[in-house]
């Protein structure tokens, strides 16, 4: 293959990519929209939920909350005041400094995640359970890469800032 021919192929690939990531993206979101709304949750509130409960050992304030779900301080705090009222966090003071606000999952907020999380395995395992075992390797194995891809893209972008 000439290098030109290279080079199209790349473009090629990545449309398709593309058309292939809003698709994908779009059906979650369309399921994920379908199956919050039984809880009376946003996905961003979600997104949180599941966020907490994965570093719930780690002291987690609103700023690093805002940077891991790529959102203004402004937006953190709104989602998180929606979810005290919910009771499903609680805004906490950080044991090493008073003026630092931290956030932590309430046990009403711990049993709602773990409920959605099953919820959405099972959904997660009906989809696999379309490709045959060896279709799901590929797909687990290329998804992986793919996001490996991604990381070190984010990592090389956030080191030229």
């Amino acid at each position: 293959m000439k290098f030109g021919d290279q080079i199209m192929n790349v473009q090629n690939q990545s449309k398709e990519l593309t058309e292939l990531l809003y698709s994908i993206s779009d059906r979650f979101h369309m399921r994920e929209q379908e199956h919050l709304c039984c809880y009376d949750l946003s996905a961003s509130e979600c997104r949180t939920l599941s966020y907490l409960k994965r570093d719930s050992e780690r002291t987690i304030t609103m700023n690093e909350l805002a940077k891991q779900l790529n959102i203004t301080r402004g937006g953190a705090t709104r989602v998180i005041d929606k979810l005290i009222d919910k009771g499903y966090v609680l805004r906490k003071t950080h044991p090493e400094d008073g003026r630092v606000c931290c956030i932590v999952l309430s046990s009403q907020g711990s049993e709602l995640i773990d409920r959605i999380e099953v919820e959405v395995a099972l959904r997660n395992e009906n989809i696999l359970k379309k490709l045959d075992p060896a279709m799901c390797q590929v797909v687990m194995t290329s998804l992986q890469a793919l996001n490996s891809a991604m990381q070190q893209v984010q990592l090389g972008e956030e080191g030229d800032e």
